[in-house]
């Protein structure tokens, strides 16, 4: 071999480590894990995405969350498959990996990947994974078609899938990296939420930490809240809250409640010590515009709750 020919493979393979392929040329896992054998999972794809440049999420509802140019520039190995009959799932594994594991939930009845959390994820340098909790929904976040004649797709989407979206993502995760995390979260809001919170009744040894974000738990009472409000809306139209009065409710309170934690910083983390009463918004004089109606203040502070029953209990809490 010539000098000149060692100098150009040199130069070539020097110009590809130092490109955005670099991490996956050093690490050529990501593929074979399409091989490696998972208890009752099927590898449908193992890709090396190689960050640097967008790449666009595939299809799903919750891609309305990250705008009409959804994806990232994050490099990651990313696992996709399916958990036993049909509850598919990815993993995304980051080149720049934490050693922790945080899963993502879902919101409303969706069957879909939430990639946009994922994103987020990963981009923080933790493996992430997500499921469509074993049925597809493309209309919206609430079509129902698919609970109809399969008591299966329930049980998974109520409880199973996320608990086996954990026992999944560990195994690939060691698979690919060689050992464990050496810590694992969930996050999720919503009916993510809820599913958080079965996972910590259900599965405590799952997760070593849980967001639980507006958990819409308690379905029936939450459904049954949704009738009470739709009611109210009936029975005394002039109190219905616009979308200019929530804004300004909602504004309003997280400004007086962020001053009762001891840090302005925009968060309100002890709401059930916000002194914010919406009677504060209501309209004076002959103001009509940043301010609230006497009907509709009211219907603020019922909103707020909590709701009871004409005989006193309490039908959901505030």
């Amino acid at each position: 071999m010539t000098k000149q020919h060692s100098f150009r493979r040199f130069a070539a393979a020097l110009a590809l480590l130092s490109g955005p392929w670099a991490a996956h040329a050093a690490d050529p896992h990501c593929a074979a894990i399409a091989k490696r054998a998972f208890p009752d999972t099927r590898i449908t794809t193992a890709e090396a995405i190689p960050g640097g440049s967008v790449w666009k999420f595939p299809r799903s509802l919750f891609n309305v969350m990250a705008g009409p140019d959804a994806g990232t520039t994050a490099a990651f190995c990313r696992v996709a498959g399916i958990i036993g009959k049909e509850i598919r799932f990815e993993v995304w594994l980051p080149d720049n990996w934490n050693g922790r594991l945080l899963n993502v939930g879902n919101g409303g009845l969706t069957g879909a990947l939430n990639y946009p959390a994922m994103a987020a994820a990963v981009a923080d340098g933790f493996a992430t994974g997500s499921t469509d909790t074993g049925h597809v929904t493309e209309k919206d976040f609430f079509e129902a078609d698919w609970i109809d004649g399969h008591p299966d797709r329930v049980d998974n989407f109520t409880y199973l899938a996320h608990h086996r979206l954990a026992e999944t993502s560990k195994r690939v995760l060691k698979a690919y990296y060689g050992k464990p995390e050496h810590h694992a979260y969930y996050s999720g809001c919503s009916s993510g939420g809820w599913q958080g919170l079965t996972e910590a009744q259900k599965f405590p040894k799952d997760y070593d930490g849980i967001v639980a974000g507006a958990p819409a738990s308690n379905l029936i009472r939450l459904q049954t809240r949704k009738f009470w409000l739709d009611r109210l809306d009936r029975e005394n139209p002039a109190g219905t809250l616009g979308k200019e009065q929530v804004e300004l409710i909602t504004t309003t309170a997280r400004a007086e409640c962020d001053r009762t934690d001891g840090s302005v910083d925009g968060l309100a983390m002890e709401p059930l010590s916000c002194p914010f009463k919406p009677a504060s918004l209501v309209c004076k004089d002959s103001n009509t515009t940043g301010c609230l109606t006497p009907p509709q203040a009211a219907r603020a502070a019922q909103i707020y709750g909590p709701a009871h029953s004409p005989g006193g209990l309490e039908l959901y809490p505030g």
